[in-house]
Protein backbone atom coordinates (compact mmCIF):
# COMPACT_ATOMS: atom_id res chain seq x y z
CA UNK A 1 0.00 0.00 0.00
CA UNK A 2 1.29 3.23 -0.95
CA UNK A 3 1.43 6.18 1.54
CA UNK A 4 2.79 9.67 1.82
CA UNK A 5 3.76 12.17 4.48
CA UNK A 6 5.49 15.06 4.80
CA UNK A 7 7.60 16.18 8.27
CA UNK A 8 8.87 19.53 8.77
CA UNK A 9 10.97 20.60 11.69
CA UNK A 10 12.52 23.95 11.33
CA UNK A 11 14.32 24.55 8.18
CA UNK A 12 14.73 20.70 7.35
CA UNK A 13 11.70 19.12 5.54
CA UNK A 14 11.08 15.47 4.46
CA UNK A 15 8.65 14.10 2.11
CA UNK A 16 8.27 10.28 1.27
CA UNK A 17 6.18 9.01 -0.78
CA UNK A 18 5.95 4.93 -0.92
CA UNK A 19 5.59 1.60 1.30
CA UNK A 20 3.13 2.55 4.29
CA UNK A 21 5.22 -0.22 6.39
CA UNK A 22 8.51 2.38 5.76
CA UNK A 23 6.22 4.83 7.92
CA UNK A 24 5.08 2.22 10.47
CA UNK A 25 8.35 0.81 11.03
CA UNK A 26 11.09 3.49 10.54
CA UNK A 27 9.32 6.97 10.94
CA UNK A 28 9.96 7.31 14.88
CA UNK A 29 13.83 6.67 13.84
CA UNK A 30 12.95 9.24 11.22
CA UNK A 31 11.96 11.81 13.47
CA UNK A 32 14.61 11.01 16.28
CA UNK A 33 17.13 11.68 13.28
CA UNK A 34 16.12 15.02 12.37
CA UNK A 35 15.79 16.10 16.03
CA UNK A 36 19.38 14.87 16.62
CA UNK A 37 20.46 16.85 13.48
CA UNK A 38 18.13 20.37 14.38
CA UNK A 39 19.87 19.52 17.64
CA UNK A 40 23.33 19.38 16.60
CA UNK A 41 22.70 22.22 13.85
CA UNK A 42 21.72 24.98 16.40
CA UNK A 43 18.62 26.09 14.44
CA UNK A 44 15.58 26.69 16.91
CA UNK A 45 12.47 24.94 15.46
CA UNK A 46 10.89 28.13 15.28
CA UNK A 47 13.64 30.50 13.62
CA UNK A 48 13.27 30.61 10.12
CA UNK A 49 17.15 30.56 8.08
CA UNK A 50 18.90 33.04 6.21
CA UNK A 51 16.74 33.58 3.32
CA UNK A 52 13.84 32.69 4.53
CA UNK A 53 10.77 34.66 5.57
CA UNK A 54 7.95 32.65 7.76
CA UNK A 55 4.86 34.27 6.22
CA UNK A 56 1.24 33.15 6.98
CA UNK A 57 2.74 30.04 8.26
CA UNK A 58 4.87 29.24 5.40
CA UNK A 59 8.29 29.21 4.47
CA UNK A 60 9.93 30.89 1.41
CA UNK A 61 13.56 30.48 0.82
CA UNK A 62 15.16 31.74 -2.12
CA UNK A 63 12.63 32.60 -4.53
CA UNK A 64 13.73 35.01 -7.50
CA UNK A 65 11.32 37.07 -9.24
CA UNK A 66 12.24 35.49 -12.36
CA UNK A 67 11.16 32.19 -10.75
CA UNK A 68 7.77 33.42 -9.55
CA UNK A 69 7.46 35.20 -13.15
CA UNK A 70 7.28 31.76 -14.49
CA UNK A 71 5.39 30.00 -12.41
CA UNK A 72 3.24 32.87 -12.98
CA UNK A 73 3.52 32.44 -16.51
CA UNK A 74 4.65 35.81 -17.36
CA UNK A 75 3.84 37.56 -20.95
CA UNK A 76 3.93 41.02 -20.12
CA UNK A 77 5.33 44.00 -18.35
CA UNK A 78 2.32 43.96 -16.20
CA UNK A 79 3.34 40.29 -15.02
CA UNK A 80 6.71 41.25 -14.31
CA UNK A 81 5.47 43.94 -11.64
CA UNK A 82 3.51 41.30 -10.21
CA UNK A 83 6.21 38.64 -10.01
CA UNK A 84 8.59 41.32 -8.64
CA UNK A 85 5.54 43.03 -5.59
CA UNK A 86 4.77 39.36 -5.22
CA UNK A 87 8.73 38.90 -4.47
CA UNK A 88 9.38 41.90 -2.10
CA UNK A 89 5.96 41.35 -0.44
CA UNK A 90 6.28 37.57 0.79
CA UNK A 91 10.20 36.99 0.20
CA UNK A 92 11.37 40.00 1.31
CA UNK A 93 8.46 41.41 3.56
CA UNK A 94 9.28 44.64 2.37
CA UNK A 95 5.27 45.76 2.07
CA UNK A 96 4.08 48.77 0.95
CA UNK A 97 6.71 49.08 -1.64
CA UNK A 98 8.00 51.82 -3.82
CA UNK A 99 7.97 52.00 -7.23
CA UNK A 100 12.00 52.85 -7.41
CA UNK A 101 12.13 49.05 -5.17
CA UNK A 102 9.82 47.60 -7.57
CA UNK A 103 11.48 48.47 -10.78
CA UNK A 104 15.05 47.36 -9.03
CA UNK A 105 13.39 43.42 -8.12
CA UNK A 106 11.85 43.89 -11.88
CA UNK A 107 15.83 44.49 -13.56
CA UNK A 108 16.54 41.28 -11.65
CA UNK A 109 14.99 38.95 -13.65
CA UNK A 110 17.21 39.17 -16.40
CA UNK A 111 16.15 37.29 -19.63
CA UNK A 112 12.77 38.61 -19.54
CA UNK A 113 12.76 42.54 -18.28
CA UNK A 114 12.99 44.83 -21.33
CA UNK A 115 14.41 48.04 -21.29
CA UNK A 116 10.71 49.48 -22.71
CA UNK A 117 9.17 48.40 -19.24
CA UNK A 118 11.04 51.63 -17.71
CA UNK A 119 9.79 53.44 -20.29
CA UNK A 120 6.28 52.30 -19.71
CA UNK A 121 6.08 51.37 -16.33
CA UNK A 122 3.76 54.56 -15.11
CA UNK A 123 1.13 53.00 -17.70
CA UNK A 124 1.91 49.81 -16.17
CA UNK A 125 0.89 50.57 -12.96
CA UNK A 126 -2.09 53.16 -13.22
CA UNK A 127 -3.24 49.91 -15.01
CA UNK A 128 -2.88 47.35 -12.34
CA UNK A 129 -4.23 49.63 -9.48
CA UNK A 130 -7.15 50.28 -12.22
CA UNK A 131 -7.53 46.48 -12.49
CA UNK A 132 -7.47 46.25 -8.37
CA UNK A 133 -4.58 44.27 -8.77
CA UNK A 134 -2.33 46.73 -6.61
CA UNK A 135 -2.85 49.21 -4.28
CA UNK A 136 -1.62 52.49 -4.42
CA UNK A 137 -0.28 53.44 -0.33
CA UNK A 138 0.81 56.68 -1.42
CA UNK A 139 3.01 58.72 -3.74
CA UNK A 140 4.65 56.25 -5.92
CA UNK A 141 4.20 53.52 -3.08
CA UNK A 142 2.57 50.35 -3.85
CA UNK A 143 0.83 47.36 -2.08
CA UNK A 144 -0.86 44.10 -3.33
CA UNK A 145 -4.58 44.07 -3.37
CA UNK A 146 -5.61 41.25 -0.56
CA UNK A 147 -7.65 39.28 -3.78
CA UNK A 148 -4.47 38.98 -5.53
CA UNK A 149 -2.28 37.94 -2.69
CA UNK A 150 -3.67 34.07 -2.77
CA UNK A 151 -2.66 33.98 -6.39
CA UNK A 152 0.83 35.15 -5.93
CA UNK A 153 1.34 33.48 -2.64
CA UNK A 154 0.82 29.96 -4.47
CA UNK A 155 3.11 30.60 -7.19
CA UNK A 156 6.05 31.01 -4.30
CA UNK A 157 4.85 27.96 -2.46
Amino acid sequence: MESRIKIKMGSIEVEYEGESAFIKKDLLALIKQLADLLKTSGIPLDTPTHGAVAKGGKMHTGITTLAIAKKLEYKSGPDLIMAAAAKLTFVDQNEPFSRKKLLAEMKTASGVFKKSYTNNMSGYLDRLVADGKLLSAGTNTYTIADKEKPKLEAAIA
